[in-house]
């Protein structure tokens, strides 16, 4: 008996023991998880296309997803030899006049430093003004130096924007074989139960990513033609930070304005006047048209936890962190009530 009971202690302390050895594996090889992550979003985007393609058109999986990804090709090559070097020179012309930014915000911040004095109030909210102003342009001047280092960390990610799309090749052409070895990793006895938990999941998921992506996408090609319409420079830039940020509910129209009409206000009060009007025109289209029609209901999430989500996943992730926040705070609900409903059944 007493050699039993050492032998199962001995078991739980190795299988503790490896059990941790493998957290610490994937600790030290997080770096690499980048590409992977990617590439099962990918395929979960790309899976439904795949799917119509198979049931509509009678075309093999592997058939379907070549087709798609020539599709995909022709799409990247017109993007690498027509829009990737505008937005390169746009980069290279923004971050080349970051000196003459700093100066013309900081002849802004002075201008209304100065005009704040001529104002008789007292010495404590003067100093709170004044300090206010110090952390605005300060503020500012961060926001452009991340914003530019944020899009070309994303540029020189060349290995894992290579490598996702091939991983997700495999991931797709063994969509359902993965599927079906998931699913036996759960007893036969809740194996159904979360088949159909995983078919919510999947339908709020699709629905999610769809909606907002063709959302996105509009919004940056009204943003693209709006400003060359009224003469604004860094136009492609401008409209793929619009469309990317249109993606993050709330928050995500307040952080794509915000590099427009800086840049704009620094090029003419006027300019920024344009762009304000148009920022406003674009987000009447989205709320009254685009969203009610395209996106439909919502994930069945309160305001209230959206943003505490987004908040959450800002502090961890950045803005990964809230581009994935609202997905997964759905899919958080959805089994929270499935568990609450098991519970009090």
């Amino acid at each position: 008996m007493k050699m039993y009971f050492n032998l199962k202690v001995l078991k739980f302390v190795l299988a503790g023991l490896i059990f941790l050895l493998g957290l610490y594996f994937l600790y030290m090889v997080r770096g690499i998880f980048f590409p992977f992550i990617f590439a099962v979003i990918l395929a979960y985007i790309l899976n439904p296309v795949v799917v119509i393609l198979e049931r509509y058109f009678n075309f093999s999986r592997l058939i379907a997803i070549l087709l798609i990804y020539a599709a995909g090709l022709v799409f990247v090559m017109l993007l690498f030899f027509y829009g990737i070097p505008i937005i390169t020179q746009e980069l290279s012309t923004l971050a080349d006049m970051i000196p003459v930014l700093t100066v013309e915000i900081q002849k802004y911040t002075q201008k209304l430093y100065n005009n704040f004095q001529d104002i008789a109030v007292s010495d404590g909210i003067r100093q709170v003004i004044d300090e206010g102003i110090r952390n605005a342009e300060a503020l500012i001047i961060r926001g452009i130096r991340q914003l530019i280092n944020a899009i070309l960390s994303v540029f020189s990610s060349i290995l894992s924007i290579v490598l996702a799309p091939i991983l997700a090749f495999y991931f797709l052409k063994d969509w359902q074989v993965l599927g079906e070895k998931i699913q036996l990793i759960f007893p036969v006895q809740i194996r159904e139960e979360v088949i159909s938990l995983w078919s919510e999941i999947d339908r709020v998921l699709i629905s999610f990513i769809k909606g907002h992506l063709i959302v996105a996408f509009i919004v940056g090609i009204l943003t693209a033609v709006g400003l060359t319409l009224i003469g604004m420079d860094y136009v492609l830039l401008l409209s793929l930070i619009a469309g990317i940020s249109e993606i993050i509910p709330y928050f995500g129209p307040i952080i794509g304005s915000i590099p427009a009409l800086i840049l704009a206000f620094l090029k003419s009060k006027l300019m920024a006047l344009y762009v304000l009007i148009l920022i406003v025109i674009i987000q009447q289209i989205e709320n009254n048209i685009l969203s009610p029609t395209i996106l439909g209901e919502s994930v069945g999430i309160h305001p209230i936890v959206v943003i505490f989500a987004l908040l959450a996943g800002g502090k961890i992730l950045g803005l990964i962190g809230m581009l994935l926040a609202v997905p997964t705070a759905a899919v958080i609900r959805i089994i929270f009530l499935y568990v609450f409903s098991k519970l009090t059944a």
